[in-house]
């Protein structure tokens, strides 16, 4: 019984404290005011994921900054955040948050692959070959991580750049889902 008026006084203060002086207490206004006081890390992760998949990368950006003010140790956002950054060109921006999410998430694969394919926009070919090295120590199968490798030693290390496409190659071959990067290989 005393957790019900708990609950009660808690709601009660919510509404007194999210009207308007003078206002009409609607039913649809105290759900709108207590979902208004009720903002969570997850609602504001779960909002922010809801724009970013629709591309609404602005919006989606302010959320998971919301997010991340609430609580700091969330390597998926900032894995997200730094997906934004990568595609707006703001690179140093893109490896801050990669980086952020590989410190607070051991073993994040997805993280250290675009890490390294950032640095490899950014010509730091022998950091991003490293990073792209330590995904495929992981998953010797990650076809991107394979691709992305001999890219990376084609503009570097053309003698082992023919052994790295050979590797994507033969396993490659045959996915559909391949097919233009194997014939961007050949």
């Amino acid at each position: 019984m005393k957790n019900y008026r708990i609950v009660l006084l808690i709601l009660v203060l919510l509404i007194i404290a999210g009207c308007k002086k003078g206002e009409k207490v609607e039913p649809t206004n105290v759900i709108n005011i207590i979902n208004k006081n009720t903002v969570t890390v997850e609602s504001m992760v779960t909002k922010g994921n809801r724009y970013f998949l629709a591309r609404q990368f602005d919006i989606a950006k302010e959320y998971y900054e919301k997010a991340l003010k609430m609580n700091n140790k969330l390597p998926e956002v900032h894995f997200n955040l730094a997906l934004i950054y990568d595609m707006r060109y703001k690179y140093e921006a893109a490896i801050r948050e990669y980086s952020i999410a590989i410190n607070q998430k051991h073993g994040y694969v997805k993280a250290h692959l675009n890490l390294g394919l950032v640095l490899a926009k950014l010509k730091h070919y022998d950091d991003a070959l490293e990073h792209i090295e330590w995904v495929l120590s992981k998953q010797p199968d990650n076809l991107p991580a394979l691709y992305n490798r001999a890219l990376v030693l084609h503009n570097t290390h053309s003698d082992k750049a023919m052994y790295a496409w050979k590797d994507y190659i033969e396993l490659a071959r045959g996915r559909p889902d391949q097919m233009q990067y194997v014939n961007k290989a050949l």
